[in-house]
């Protein structure tokens, strides 16, 4: 809601792609067909387990850059971390609140390094 909000908004105003999982979508099926530059999980996503979506991303590739929003409570900021480790996310990012734009630019700039798209400059 707010959060993927505020995400649109500064995909939208670097002209990136968003596409967003339909609740009680396949997660592996979704990564397969989009090959996705990063990944933004909530972790307590309501009607999915964010935890669960996390350890499809790293059994698909553990290299893909993951947002983790994981809200204020720290018991659900520490089980993200420990699933991101357990899940084997080389780069996962796991923070408490909606991440400052400039620090969303910074992590989709080095999703796009990853993948060499030059498009992506850090402002």
């Amino acid at each position: 809601p707010a959060r993927q909000t505020a995400l649109d908004l500064v995909c939208d105003f670097l002209e990136i792609a968003v596409e967003h999982a339909p609740s009680g979508s396949d997660t592996a099926y979704l990564l397969r067909q989009f090959h996705p530059v990063a990944v933004v999980v909530h972790a307590d996503c309501g009607d999915r387990d964010g935890f669960d979506i996390m350890r499809e991303i790293g059994r698909h590739d553990s290299a893909v850059p993951t947002l983790v929003l994981a809200g204020d409570d720290p018991a659900l900021m520490g089980a993200a971390d420990a699933t991101a480790e357990i899940a084997q996310l080389e780069n996962a990012l796991v923070v408490g609140a909606m991440p400052l734009p400039k620090d969303i630019v910074d992590f989709l700039f080095r999703a796009g390094r990853r993948v060499h798209l030059g498009g992506l400059i850090p402002l």
